[in-house]
């Protein structure tokens, strides 16, 4: 930190409070959004929706929310592009959060809803509004996570001078401080689920965001300039067309083995970390241990994997230099998905939940080790070859940069398989269970049992084999029928 000058140690401080008080209120609030739906879509038959499909709608809902995250991510570029300061970009969308979460609470109270204390029958008094609500709640909610994560990643450049060392270990201070928040949020938001219930349990959300936004009000940032198009050639208009980014990624990607196995090794290993948190999590919560509050617990122990996955790249870094070893450890570890699919406790009281965060944390720690160690893996080769990419001559892809591309098409091939397989597989799993006569109860737990070793135990074998069988495509570069300039990087 003594590297850093008097008012970049200032920056740096408000930056991460800031960005603490986002996440931890971030997490209560994708808590209690996870829990309330999970309950109101399966005791909502008063509201004309099928009774019988919490897992469905809650895979449809969050396939909603994270496509509406692109849709956030091109609202805030196009700000960044008008001139708008990132500051104020991330204040205000911070502050757009705190109305919607406090204009759910409202309408929860307002309608006749009451925190725990006040069961009817045993069951959380919700209140008197359509449940279908929440797919524009999400649909909101969607939108600021999208702009909060594009802005943040711009602000670090702003904040501290452009040296390399210097951002790096903004980067790192950053990460580590976010990911506890995370941990530490999740953790949190169980415990006000189990407290005050989940509509009320977001209580805690307007409040933090509230003061992130006066936190990071503490930032003096250099002159925004513009981060996303900054190349001299760039068009008049600012934009570039999204098909034409995937199409040069595409020809990066399969141009040389180097790239060509990363659809597998990146995208597949990204889509069964999220469908492991936000799928079978919530499954297990609801079905295996009819209480959905317990998702966040299991969700905490996965965001503590993470972190320790982030603080081993970081500590191994000359160690261990290939992001190879890391990709095929998070390969491996995808096999401990089988101790959860074949996990039979006896009871199901609070502690079962908190020893299967603990299963979740190794499989979590083997993707972040991945994830870090590959994403920086393709920003150093990227940029390296940047000037040999012989793409530069046709005028479409002269303001695109390899970079850009690459992880275009990448990170669309994430959401496509998310939105497209989660939703589709929470039906599975709902009709599995509503086949079994009396589920959630004794015998009728043979429904969730089967269903999870299907979308667990199997897809996950399959993931694992393919994300690391993809990692030997390197090591064919003298025998890649398409090679530009492939060469052996590593082994």
């Amino acid at each position: 930190i003594k590297s850093f000058r008097d008012h970049e140690q200032r920056n740096i401080a408000s930056y991460i409070a800031g960005l603490m008080l986002y996440k931890l209120s971030f997490e209560i609030w994708t808590g209690s959004l996870t829990t309330i739906a999970l309950t109101r879509f399966h005791r909502s038959g008063e509201d004309n929706i099928d009774e019988n499909t919490p897992v469905g709608m809650l895979g449809a809902l969050q396939s909603l929310n994270l496509v509406f995250q692109c849709l956030g991510t091109v609202v805030a570029a196009w700000g960044l592009r008008l001139g708008w300061g990132s500051r104020s970009i991330l204040i205000w969308t911070v502050l757009a959060g705190v109305l919607i979460s406090g204009g759910l609470l409202g309408l929860d109270i307002g309608t006749g809803g009451r925190w725990k204390g006040y069961e009817v029958y045993g069951k959380e008094v919700y209140g008197n509004w359509d449940a279908r609500i929440l797919f524009l709640v999400f649909a909101l909610a969607g939108v600021v996570a999208g702009v909060v994560e594009l802005v943040r990643k711009v602000m670090p450049r702003k904040a501290v001078e452009r040296m390399g060392n210097k951002l790096r270990r903004m980067d790192a201070m950053v990460h580590i401080f976010y990911e506890l928040a995370g941990t530490a949020g999740a953790f949190l938001s169980a415990d006000l689920d189990l407290r005050l219930g989940s509509n009320f349990a977001v209580v805690a959300v307007p409040g933090g965001w509230l003061l992130a936004s006066v936190v990071l009000l503490g930032m003096r940032l250099m002159r925004d300039v513009e981060e996303l198009a900054d190349e001299k050639n760039a068009d008049s208009s600012g934009t570039v067309p999204f098909f034409t980014t995937l199409q040069l990624g595409v020809r990066l990607i399969f141009s040389t083995p180097q790239y060509a196995w990363l659809p597998l090794g990146y995208s597949l290993s990204l889509y069964a970390h999220r469908y492991l948190e936000n799928g079978l999590a919530p499954a297990i919560a609801k079905y295996v241990y009819n209480e959905p509050a317990y998702y966040q617990i299991i969700v905490g122990g996965s965001n503590l994997g993470e972190l320790i996955g982030a603080l081993a790249v970081f500590l191994l870094t000359e160690t261990i230099q290939s992001p190879l070893l890391w990709v095929r450890l998070d390969a491996t570890v995808l096999a401990i998905i089988w101790v959860v699919v074949k996990w039979r406790p006896p009871v199901f009281p609070v502690v079962w939940a908190w020893k299967l965060a603990a299963v979740f944390l190794p499989i979590s720690l083997g993707w972040a080790a991945g994830d870090v160690s590959l994403v920086a893996h393709i920003q150093a080769t990227l940029s390296a070859h940047e000037p040999e990419r012989d793409f530069h001559s046709d005028p479409e892809y002269r303001t695109i940069t390899s970079l850009g591309a690459v992880m275009a098409v990448l990170y669309s091939t994430y959401i496509a398989l998310f939105a497209l397989l989660n939703p589709l597989l929470g039906i599975y799993i709902d009709r599995v269970v509503n086949s079994n006569i009396n589920p959630g109860v004794g015998d009728g737990r043979k429904g969730i049992w089967e269903a999870l070793v299907n979308v667990g135990g199997i897809q996950f074998t399959i993931i694992a084999v393919l994300v690391g069988g993809s990692t030997f495509a390197p090591l064919m570069g003298e025998y890649w029928p398409w090679r530009r300039h492939g060469r052996k990087m590593y082994v």
